[in-house]
C-alpha cells in the first residue's frame, strides 16, 4: 500500500467511528487515534459490530476473518491498524489456539493416514463356500 492510501484509510476508519459515536453522544467532536473505542467513544458491542460492517462494506476488506482477533482491537489505532494490515497483505500470526488446532488437526491426519496403511483382511475369493467367509453351515 503506498503512502498515499494511508491518510485517506485513516480518515475513512475516522469517519466511521466518529458516525456511531455520535449515536450515542452527539457532542463528540472528533475522534483521536489513542480514544478507546468502548472507553472514551463509548462504543457497545453492537456498536462495533456496525462499524466493522460498515467498514467492510466501504473498503471490501474484513481484517477480523483471519488477520487480527477483533478482541486484540482496544483503541481507534488499532482498527486502523487491522485494516492497514489486512490492505498490505500481511499474513496472520497464528496464535495459540491456532497453533493448538493445527496441531490437532495434524494428530487427526496422521492418525488417519495409519488407519488406511494397516493391512485389510483379505476377502475371500468369489466362489467360496460359506464356512470359509464365516456364515452358517447348511
Amino acid at each position: 500500500m503506498s503512502n498515499a492510501q494511508t491518510p485517506d484509510l485513516e480518515e475513512t476508519i475516522r469517519a466511521a467511528v466518529l458516525a456511531i459515536a455520535r449515536r450515542s453522544n452527539p457532542t463528540i467532536a472528533e475522534v483521536q487515534s489513542a480514544q478507546r473505542l468502548t472507553g472514551e467513544l463509548g462504543l457497545k458491542s453492537l456498536d462495533l459490530a456496525q462499524l466493522v460492517a460498515s467498514l467492510e462494506m466501504e473498503l471490501a476488506i474484513d481484517p477480523f476473518a483471519e488477520l487480527v482477533a477483533i478482541t486484540s482491537v482496544r483503541t481507534v489505532a488499532d482498527l486502523y491498524d487491522a485494516y492497514r494490515r489486512c490492505l498490505a497483505g500481511e499474513a496472520p500470526a497464528p496464535s495459540a489456539g491456532v497453533a493448538a488446532g493445527a496441531s490437532r488437526a495434524e494428530a487427526r491426519r496422521q492418525a488417519a493416514l495409519r488407519r488406511l496403511a494397516r493391512p485389510r483382511p483379505e476377502a475371500p475369493p468369489a466362489g467360496a463356500s460359506s464356512a470359509l467367509r464365516g456364515g452358517p453351515r447348511s
